[in-house]
């Protein structure tokens, strides 16, 4: 592996074991790290020069102002002069939209990305706002002088009253009372970033990008441990690349929580596979040496 990718890769791996629970300045480190990774990308520097710029405009503009001045500056500098807007998951140039670099160079991206670019400046000007545990990723928690306002940044960061925001989650969970209690929770800071990374891999799984796919999985298991779908996953991918070693040893360790019986045929037959391939096959003695 190449000197510098290798450095930034071990900075990513500390950068998601010291993610703080609800900083999301401790996000950008790592939307960084995984866009340089992703795209073989000299380095970061470029990419963190961009946000420093915004941090000191913002910085500069908001100096004097009180919370509520600096909150509507906020808005007024990322929607109108630098004209930031989310696009539907589900349109064109998905995986460019997951993509902080992208997105900062194109200023459009998906919900997920304009929420973290959003909160990491609202950080940097003492505006404490949080992703919330809702599945559209397009509202941001601000928590202030004892109460919390929501912000819609589909609307340019307006703030929602409280009929729009019950009409806005009875909407996203379809009348359906599962998980709707939780979620105007702040999400925490590892739980967004996978399921950030679960977003890169469905575009990278899908496009056949078999390097990328691998470092997301391997991503995703330093953040979820007993993730063992992703581990199943990465032990076809591994052994699809010819890495037969590394695939059984995901197999083995698989199969420790999981009775093999109760699997995929195609996980069964893998692992019967690498075993032929990696471990040595004693032949049956002939029958001379049976007298």
């Amino acid at each position: 592996m190449d000197p510098k990718r290798r450095i930034t890769l071990e900075k990513l791996s500390l950068d998601l074991e010291f993610l703080a629970v609800e900083d999301p300045g401790s996000l950008a480190p790592v939307l960084i790290g995984v866009n340089t990774l992703l795209d073989n990308l000299e380095s970061g520097e470029s990419i963190q020069r961009v946000l420093n710029f915004m941090t000191y405009e913002l910085s500069a503009l908001s100096a004097d102002l009180n919370e509520l001045d600096r909150f509507l500056l906020l808005n007024d500098y990322f929607f109108n002069r630098k004209g930031f807007q989310s696009r539907p998951p589900a349109g064109a140039n998905v995986r460019d939209d997951l993509l902080i670099q992208s997105v900062l160079a194109n200023k459009m991206g998906h919900p997920l990305i304009l929420a973290l670019i959003y909160s990491h400046l609202a950080t940097q000007i003492d505006i404490p706002a949080f992703l919330i545990n809702l599945p559209s990723h397009a509202l941001l928690k601000w928590v202030r002088g004892g109460h919390s306002s929501y912000v819609d940044l589909t609307e340019n960061g307006k703030l929602l009253e409280e009929e729009q925001l019950v009409a806005l989650v009875n909407r996203a969970f379809n009348g359906e009372d599962d998980g709707k209690s939780e979620s105007l929770d702040i999400l925490p800071s590892r739980q967004v970033i996978a399921r950030y990374l679960h977003l890169l891999l469905e575009q990278e799984e899908t496009l056949g990008n078999k390097k990328q796919t691998l470092l997301l999985y391997n991503l995703l298991l330093k953040l979820e441990p007993s993730n063992l779908k992703v581990l199943a996953r990465r032990s076809l991918l591994l052994r699809e690349m010819g890495l037969a070693k590394e695939a059984i040893a995901d197999l083995k360790r698989y199969f420790s929580f999981v009775d093999r019986s109760q699997v995929s045929p195609e996980l069964q037959m893998a692992f019967l596979e690498l075993q032929q391939l990696t471990e040595p096959q004693h032949p049956t003695p002939s029958s001379e040496y049976l007298h």
